[in-house]
């Protein structure tokens, strides 16, 4: 039996003629049209997320808080704000929280109020803010001795002003004598712009330092101190009418000991007799005793010749 072998009738596809060029710019405006697309979804992508950042109330600020003030209210302080958040940085109102620079602000506020030291904002998202508050804390004050008169009865139209521990002038005040605040009289001081680093911190630092130990060392009370002198020497008079001359160069502690040896070895119980005791020349303290009115002309040429000059060790 024969078998025979069939063979398999061959298919062609049938092949139609395409121009190569054509199909090339078909397929490229294809993917530019794909990459329009996605480039305008990224578009509205980023328009819509700009437009909920910036735009929405969701983002506005709310809710503020403020801490810390003793002198400045918090109604001043709101107006300075509100001011500022109803302005605009570029085309953006700084009501935003993400518009709202903490810096600008806090420079703002600052300037405004003098009594204001620093200003610390913190953002609280979505809506808040958090300002802390720090106020300058008066040491003392200084009063303009521009005629050399060291009475508060004739200087009740001087120039006053606030100064701190580290020698910042940030107020002007009111001629007021407190024993927590250091009274000084200064006929250099003049300030037109607040604040101003008019004194020096060492020469505050030396005369709190002054004013603390005579407190402790001394039981009469001081009325003011004052500036003897270029150099920066300082003059601390008591309520009794004596006067202290001290030196910057020298230690405060040891010159106050100085001072309380002299009027307890010395003067004793009559202080109303002193005139000063100087401090200023390292281990001497001098003392000078006042004239009395009584005395004859002789008696008051030798007291006010006395000017005793002790050692102290």
């Amino acid at each position: 039996m024969k078998f025979f072998k069939l063979k398999k009738k061959r298919s062609f596809s049938k092949v139609i003629p395409q121009n190569y060029l054509f199909t090339k710019i078909k397929k490229k405006k294809k993917r530019i049209l794909l990459n329009l697309f996605y480039l305008t979804l990224l578009f509205l992508l980023l328009g819509l997320i700009f437009y909920s950042l910036f735009f929405l109330s969701y983002f506005q600020v709310k809710n503020i808080s403020f801490e810390g003030m003793r002198t400045v209210s918090e109604d001043n302080l709101r107006a300075v704000f509100s001011k500022y958040i109803g302005e605009k940085s570029l085309f953006l109102k700084n009501d935003n929280i993400f518009v709202l620079s903490s810096g600008d602000l806090s420079e703002r506020m600052e300037k405004s109020f003098r009594r204001i030291k620093k200003v610390d904002i913190k953002k609280d998202f979505p809506d808040s803010l958090k300002i802390f508050i720090e106020e300058f804390k008066a040491a003392g004050i200084s009063c303009k001795d521009s005629l050399g008169q060291k009475n508060i009865e004739n200087l009740k139209k001087a120039e006053c002003f606030y100064f701190d521990k580290d020698g910042v002038v940030f107020d002007s005040a009111p001629l007021i004598v407190s024993d927590l605040l250091v009274f000084l009289y200064d006929k250099n001081i003049n300030i037109n712009d607040f604040p101003d680093n008019f004194y020096e911190k060492k020469t505050i630092d030396f005369i709190l330092k002054l004013k603390k130990e005579i407190s402790e060392k001394i039981d009469f009370p001081v009325s003011y101190f004052s500036f003897l002198n270029e150099y920066g020497d300082v003059e601390a008079v008591f309520k009794t009418g004596f006067k202290l001359l001290l030196s910057q160069e020298q230690d405060p502690i040891f010159q106050v000991r100085a001072a309380k040896d002299v009027l307890e070895n010395k003067v004793k119980d009559n202080p109303a007799d002193l005139d000063y005791i100087d401090l200023r020349i390292q281990k001497r303290a001098y003392y000078k005793l006042k004239i009395k009115d009584n005395l004859s002309s002789e008696e008051a040429t030798t007291t006010n010749s006395l000017r005793d000059d002790i050692n102290v060790n």
